[in-house]
């Protein structure tokens, strides 16, 4: 705990590439982060 390295938040956000979105999260094809 503490520490969410490798955890995608279940948000959903727009995003251009994926060091828009947080944690592990890639940005999607869809333009949100998944």
């Amino acid at each position: 705990s503490g520490s969410d390295g490798g955890v995608c938040p279940k948000i959903l956000q727009r995003c251009r590439r994926d060091s828009d979105c947080p944690g592990a999260c890639i940005c999607r094809g869809n333009g949100y982060c998944g």
